[in-house]
C-alpha cells in the first residue's frame, strides 16, 4: 500500500512539476538560455557594434585630421598621429569582441547553472509529493486500524464487570 500511495504521489508530482504546459514552457526557455546567445543574435550584435565602433573610428579620426591640420603639423608625423589614433581605435574593435565572447561564455555558464537548478526543483517538486502521498496513506491506515480497533467489542475482566456493578443496578432501579 505504501509503495502505491509513493506511486500515486509520484504521478501527481509528474502532474504538476512536468508535465504543466508553464513549467515545460520555462525548462524550455532555459534551456534555450543555456545554449548561449544563437548565431543570428551574436552576428546582429556584432554588425551593431561594427557599425557603432566604426562610426566613432571615423569621427574620432576627423577630429584628429582636423587638429593636425589646426597645429600646422603634417608629413610621416602628422601620418603617425594618425596611425596611433586609428590603433586606439581598433584596439577598441578587439576589446568588444572579446567582450561578446565573454558575455557569451558567461551567459551559457549562468543558463547552465539556471537549467540545473530548474531541474532539480522539479525532481525535489516530485520527490516531495510523492512522499506527503505516502504519508497521507500510512496515516489514513493508521486511523482505520485504531478505529478497527475502537470499535471491536472485547470481553470486559472481572473486574470491569464489578466496576460496573453498582448497588442501584443490582436493585434493577435502572
Amino acid at each position: 500500500a505504501r509503495n502505491a500511495d509513493l506511486e500515486a504521489g509520484y504521478a501527481k508530482g509528474k502532474e504538476i512539476f512536468y508535465d504543466d504546459p508553464d513549467m515545460q514552457m520555462l525548462r524550455k526557455r532555459r534551456e534555450d538560455l543555456s545554449k548561449g546567445y544563437s548565431g543570428q543574435e551574436l552576428g546582429a550584435m556584432r554588425a551593431l557594434a561594427q557599425r557603432e565602433t566604426e562610426g566613432a573610428r571615423q569621427s574620432g579620426l576627423k577630429k584628429v585630421q582636423g587638429n593636425i591640420a589646426r597645429a600646422g603639423v603634417g608629413g610621416a608625423r602628422g601620418a603617425a598621429i594618425q596611425a596611433a589614433a586609428d590603433k586606439g581605435f581598433l584596439a577598441n574593435k578587439a576589446d568588444l569582441e572579446r567582450k561578446m565572447t565573454l558575455d557569451n561564455a558567461n551567459m551559457v555558464r549562468q543558463g547552465t547553472k539556471d537549467l540545473q537548478d530548474y531541474i532539480f526543483s522539479q525532481k525535489y517538486g516530485q520527490l516531495g509529493t510523492g512522499i506527503g502521498y505516502g504519508q497521507l496513506g500510512v496515516s489514513d491506515r493508521s486511523a482505520d486500524a485504531q478505529a478497527r480497533i475502537a470499535n471491536t467489542q472485547r470481553d470486559k475482566n472481572i473486574f470491569e464487570q464489578l466496576a460496573e456493578y453498582t448497588p442501584a443496578k443490582f436493585l434493577g432501579l435502572y
